[in-house]
């Protein structure tokens, strides 16, 4: 017979970084144990504007919990105050935590990461999930020296119809985000039971900082895949894709997308580089026509800062076949990827 397994007695935890999340999550440790302090990001970010007031104001000064605001977390007075908890929570932090810090509370630290673990590592894991049509999910996990990576206490996958061609990736981000506060108590509890956590097994995959072709959009990629990474990169307040055209850039504009021959019909991205409402297919406004002569040019794409041909001069003869987007620019030689 098994023995029953020791129970970890929390009472005390602190609180590390700031996002929609978090702030959720951060209202249920309140509820359930003393929070000895809380911090915002250690960088300022756009997408947090204004949820670091939130934190401070509405939950830090209501429940009297001492607010650091962006503090570096590896800092001796940071690891000395980790070291009187019995647990850290992560609610959104941006840096990296060194062993010193992640030995310092009694029971480790713990963080959601918005991706399934171990196939989604790193950055902008909602994004990442969207290009590649991985599936979307979260995982709340013990923090190890290795970055998104160990034992789990809840994963979460959600339906497989979050994102793909439908949502842009703030509504999966927002999706995600509702659904790990929602389950973070039966997590915690998880934890305080003592039982085994689930290892972080099976195939891998890390994204380093930065965006899929810096954002840049091509358009010898298929209408599927040019949606596809024109909704994963529409995660407001920043802007999706963008292009150029003559000396001019320009974004994706909001709008509706339709291609009955496609089947893409919703709030999805407008033309790339007029703007404005797209129409129906046989404008030039329309996916399938984007290369014909509805097409207006020539204009020049530009890839990380150095102009292009205009697309009639691009060959695709000798361009190789690349398994996926990276973070870092993709090309074949000095030309986009043909094949997406």
């Amino acid at each position: 017979m098994e023995p029953e397994p020791e129970m970890r007695e929390i009472r005390v935890v602190g609180f590390l970084g700031v996002s929609d999340y978090g702030l959720g999550q951060l209202e249920t440790l309140i509820k359930r144990y003393t929070v000895a302090f809380a911090t915002a990001k250690k960088k300022h970010t756009a997408h947090a504007s204004g949820l670091d007031t939130k934190l401070e104001e509405k939950l830090c000064m209501v429940n009297r919990i001492p607010y650091l605001g962006s503090v570096d977390a590896n800092s001796a007075e940071l690891v000395a105050r980790a070291g009187e908890t019995d647990l850290v929570v992560i609610g959104g932090y941006d840096g990296i935590l060194k062993k010193p810090f992640l030995e310092a509370p009694r029971h480790g630290v713990i963080n959601t990461h918005l991706g399934l673990l171990p196939l989604n590592r790193g950055c902008c894991p909602t994004l990442w999930a969207q290009l590649h049509g991985l599936p979307q999910g979260y995982t709340t996990y013990l923090v190890g020296e290795a970055i998104d990576h160990g034992p789990s206490l809840d994963r979460y996958e959600a339906p497989a119809s979050l994102g793909a061609l439908r949502d842009d990736n703030r509504r999966v981000y927002d999706a995600l985000a509702e659904a790990a506060v929602g389950r973070f108590a039966a997590a915690l509890k998880r934890l305080e039971s003592g039982k085994a956590l689930k290892p972080c097994s099976g195939p891998e995959a890390y994204h380093k900082k930065g965006m899929p072709n810096d954002g840049w959009l091509s358009f010898f990629w298929t209408d599927e895949f040019l949606l596809r990474f024109s909704l994963a990169l529409d995660f407001a307040p920043y802007l999706p894709g963008r292009t150029r055209q003559g000396s001019e850039r320009a974004g994706p504009m909001p709008g509706t997308w339709r291609c009955p021959s496609k089947g893409y019909e919703g709030d999805l991205p407008g033309h790339p580089l007029l703007g404005g409402r797209a129409r129906a297919c046989g404008t030039c406004c329309c996916a399938g026509h984007r290369l014909g002569s509805h097409w207006p040019g020539p204009h020049r794409e530009d890839h990380g800062g150095r102009r292009a041909l205009p697309l009639a001069q691009r060959a695709h003869a000798g361009a190789r076949k690349c398994s996926c987007l990276r973070a870092s620019r993709v090309r074949c030689g000095r030309r986009m990827c043909a094949p997406h």
